[in-house]
């Protein structure tokens, strides 16, 4: 219920600014990384009331995306951003763009015009869910105070499940200066760790491949997933080399294992001069095989056997063919794999 301002005899009445801090106190945000102008000023004015939250400035938007990917990344959180109308967005994209492709999870804030005068066409107004949107995993505009606690949490839930990116909220000038006395409740606890199906069958797979005719591409999943004493489990079971990706973020392999062939290279005929020499490759994370200039040629030839394991469904089959895909998490699903996997082998070896 939303009441004026001269309601605020009642404990519970609040300005929007206040309560979407309130709810990323409850979400364990410390930061908000910004560049703020007038439609900002409301949450610059609520953030002396809330000390457990630092604000972060950058001189221009791209920059303060660059600092929450780079503060993501580093923590394991999720972003919080806050840019500067329409035009802040813009300038924002670019860094934006690669936050998608490398799947951080962020929650980027635009502050926008007060709606009122939306049809007058304000300075720096534009409609901000639509320019997002084709970057965004998801985009929405606050239209009430009242909203906010749902909407806020849902954009937290959004950034941060597989495949964790970027998504948007939409802040006009006047919700965050109307009073309301939305509560806030408790933040779910959403464990989005699941192990993959068909174990069984990839392991019997894997196991009938000759040691040194597979080979391991380990994208930057292993690292995120704190997977890389797995791959090295499953490539000495296995005999296989294994390849960075070939656009990689992160080392998922120790360099100076014996079986540490370095990273893929980056056109279609390069990476199939590479997978010619083995039988079967096993890619372990999405967007692992990313090329940059065009070449003829498929990157995997048909000859040679595909599997995959990913958290992200999206990147699962979805270039080439595979004789077995499963999604799940990478550090779970190997912690289940590998037992069955050395059950094979030696089965194999007494056969």
């Amino acid at each position: 219920m939303i009441k004026s301002l001269t309601s605020l005899s009642d404990l519970n009445m609040r300005t929007g600014a206040d309560i979407l801090l309130e709810v990323l106190e409850s979400e364990g945000v410390e930061y908000i990384f910004g560049n703020p102008g007038t439609t900002e000023l409301p949450l610059i004015d609520a953030l002396l009331r809330h000390e457990n939250i630092h604000y972060i400035l950058a001189l221009q938007e791209s920059t303060v995306v660059a600092i929450a990917d780079g503060y993501a990344k580093a923590s394991g959180k999720t972003g919080f951003i806050n840019l500067h109308t329409a035009s802040g967005l813009g300038h924002g994209m670019g860094n934006l763009i690669n936050s998608r492709i490398m799947k951080t999870p962020l929650v980027v804030t635009v502050g926008q015009q007060d709606t009122r005068h939306y049809v007058r066409d304000p300075l720096l107004y534009d409609d901000i869910v639509s320019i997002g949107s084709p970057v965004m995993k998801w985009a929405q505009e606050v239209t009430s105070a009242d909203q906010l606690p749902v909407l806020v949490r849902r954009a937290f839930h959004a950034a941060s499940y597989p495949p964790g990116g970027p998504v948007l909220l939409s802040l006009p000038m006047n919700v965050m200066e109307e009073l309301s006395e939305a509560g806030i409740q408790t933040a779910s606890r959403v464990n989005y760790h699941t192990v993959a199906g068909s174990l069984d069958e990839l392991a019997e797979a894997l196991s009938e491949i000759a040691p040194g005719r597979i080979m391991i591409v380990a994208g930057d999943e292993v690292h995120s997933s704190g997977s890389t004493q797995e791959i090295v489990q499953l490539a000495e079971a296995l005999g296989a080399h294994v390849y960075g990706s070939s656009w990689p973020l992160n080392l998922p392999f120790p360099t100076q294992h014996a079986l540490w062939r370095g990273n893929m290279p980056t056109t279609a005929s390069e990476i199939a001069s590479v997978i010619n020499a083995y039988d079967a490759v096993f890619i372990i994370g999405g967007r692992s095989l990313i090329t940059i200039l065009y070449s003829e040629g498929e990157a995997i030839p048909a000859t040679c056997a595909v599997y995959q394991l990913s958290a992200d469904m999206h990147e699962l089959g979805r270039t080439y063919a595979t004789r077995l895909s499963v999604m799940g998490d990478i550090k779970l699903s190997l912690h289940e794999l590998l037992p069955k996997l050395e059950q094979r082998l030696i089965a194999n070896t007494l056969a």
